[in-house]
């Protein structure tokens, strides 16, 4: 359980294969549109979105190809995202007569409004540097650094005690950021 080993300080969510991740499989809820069914599916991806956001170490999102819809949502929940410049992203479920309103949440937080509503009304394919000006990922690198960048984070970058400086500011920022926090915690 990542939640409880100690000696694992970072969490690296990398894709395999051409895409970073694609989302929901659009033609399974397409069709299967009954309540009890999209409830659960709901319910799934918000607890893993969840289960990522009450880890104890940070997580970084390295991405090298596509991240659609809740690929999306994915790279916006984590604390951290390096994309190579091969990397594209995009919440397309308008283009089908879906709109995205569970990544929307993700992404909202870390996007300026316009920008977000941008990407969820018109459903392109945005690239990394848009990506990067939009404040949906923290660095751009090429391709061939994408592995070498993450694990320098990872390893290197990112500086622990004993994971309690991680943990302690994600706690508060997560609380400030429901509006739950007015002082620091000790």
């Amino acid at each position: 359980n990542l939640r409880i080993d100690r000696s694992i300080m970072v969490v690296v969510i990398k894709g395999a294969g051409p895409g970073f991740s694609a989302g929901h499989d659009l033609k399974e809820m397409q069709n299967n549109k009954n309540e009890v069914f999209f409830r659960n599916f709901f319910e799934q991806c918000s607890t893993l979105m969840q289960s990522i956001i009450k880890l104890p170490q940070p997580v970084i999102a390295q991405i090298h190809g596509t991240a659609a819809a809740a690929g999306c949502q994915l790279v916006a929940t984590c604390d951290l995202a390096i994309a190579s410049t091969t990397a594209k992203f995009a919440t397309p479920g308008v283009n089908i007569g879906l709109f995205c309103s569970t990544p929307m949440v993700a992404v909202s937080r870390k996007l300026p409004r316009k920008k977000m509503m941008e990407m969820l009304l018109m459903g392109d394919l945005v690239d990394a540097e848009t990506a990067l000006e939009f404040g949906l990922i923290n660095r751009v690198v090429a391709y061939g650094q994408l592995e070498e960048t993450g694990t320098l984070w990872s390893v290197t970058e990112i500086d622990f005690y004993e994971g309690y400086v991680y943990d302690s500011g994600s706690i508060q920022y997560d609380a400030d950021d429901d509006g739950k926090l007015d002082t620091m915690p000790f």
